[in-house]
């Protein structure tokens, strides 16, 4: 008898599965997948001393290009370092962008914003003068040209 009432005992600390249950279980069955899937990602290794160089330079050559930009005088320094900006960025391989991360986005919309402002032609403006003004005629005269006797 005592054997009967300790097996009853045993069965009644057992609960039945409640519905509440199977939503747990789902619930941690889709974590347990999202956390496998996000460990099958590859991690962004920081960027090696040259890639932080390169990134640093392009960010110098983009302040260069904001500053000269201001003065029409020297637009053309300014396209100038643009072109290099350009050439450089671009350069960065995949695993290299994903390093710099935030960086390289702020490189990449500083030189999309450079670039509109040039491609505007607003950058290029001189104070004062229209540049639908085709300005004076001058009459074009032809260079001189030199013949020179053979001996």
């Amino acid at each position: 008898m005592a054997l009967v009432l300790a097996a009853g005992l045993a069965a009644a600390d057992v609960a039945a599965p409640t519905p509440g249950d199977e939503v747990v279980r789902r619930r941690a069955e889709e974590a347990m997948r999202a956390f496998q899937q996000d460990g099958d990602r590859p991690v962004a290794r920081p960027p090696d001393q040259e890639t932080v160089e390169a990134i640093a330079e392009i960010e110098n050559l983009l302040a260069e290009a904001e500053a000269f930009i201001k003065t029409p005088a020297f637009a053309l320094k300014a396209g100038d370092c643009f072109v290099h900006a350009a050439k450089r960025l671009r350069g960065f391989d995949v695993e290299q962008r994903k390093g710099l991360g935030k960086r390289y986005e702020a490189a990449t919309d500083r030189l999309n914003a450079l670039g509109k402002l040039l491609a505007s032609g607003a950058a290029l403006a001189v104070p004062g003068v229209d540049p639908r003004d085709p300005g004076e005629a001058v009459e074009a005269k032809p260079a001189p040209v030199r013949v020179e006797a053979s001996p």
